[in-house]
């Protein structure tokens, strides 16, 4: 039997000039993931990262945390995002963008989700760019290939890539996974077990370890 522990990456910079990287609190979120999965006992058998620099950043925290700063991270791009910025193209236009950057994150969230409707429905930009079944596959496929790995499995993805995993681990329908998408916190923990019997989510999206901690908060994007 072996355990993949899917972790979202630390909270990034969104409305920042480049949104792949980790803010302060996504630092400390990072750290303090790693430290209680030390108190927990982990020992992971591999690290695996995507390739964005959140991802990265976010997974060498962990080690950190876990007092495993030694262990070699592995870099998988299967495991990265799809490209959020780039379907809103697929979805209605913007009209105006708030100031507020929580005002801001509402517009975006409700552009979003009409663009992965399209997106998951079959659709694809003018440029053409990655499709939703390519994204399904490269993702599932991550997934398929760690399920014969011992041990665990210590994984730093994102938010829309574990939701899908998840998702399909369930049997719920491609156009669902958006909804899980959405409740996605970061640096949360997903637990998969993996046997003869397949993949089998015990938990998801698990963030009570960030709460009432001094210095880290809970957050989504």
């Amino acid at each position: 039997m072996g355990v993949i522990l899917l972790i979202r990456h630390g909270q990034a910079s969104f409305g920042a000039d480049d949104y792949d990287v980790l803010s302060d609190q996504g630092h400390a979120q990072a750290r303090h993931t790693g430290t209680v999965l030390a108190a927990r006992g982990i020992e992971p058998a591999r690290v695996i990262a995507g390739g964005l620099r959140r991802q990265r950043d976010t997974a060498e925290g962990l080690l950190a945390g876990l007092g495993r700063a030694d262990l070699p991270i592995a870099e998988d791009p299967r495991w990265n995002e799809y490209d959020q910025f780039g379907l809103l193209g697929l979805g209605p236009p913007v009209e105006e963008w708030p100031e507020d950057l929580a005002a801001r994150n509402r517009v975006f969230q409700a552009a979003l989700d009409q663009a992965l409707a399209a997106w998951v429905g079959g659709a694809t930009g003018d440029g053409g760019g990655e499709s939703h079944a390519d994204f399904h596959g490269r993702a599932t496929g991550a997934l398929d290939e760690l399920r014969a790995a011992p041990g665990t499995s210590l994984v730093v993805s994102s938010g829309g890539v574990i939701a899908l995993v998840a998702a399909h681990i369930m049997g719920i329908p491609p156009a669902h996974w958006p909804a899980l998408n959405r409740t996605m916190v970061n640096a949360s923990i997903t637990k998969v077990i993996t046997g003869s019997r397949g993949a089998t989510l015990v938990s998801l999206n698990e963030h009570g370890h960030l709460e009432g901690v001094d210095g880290v908060a809970v957050t989504y994007r």
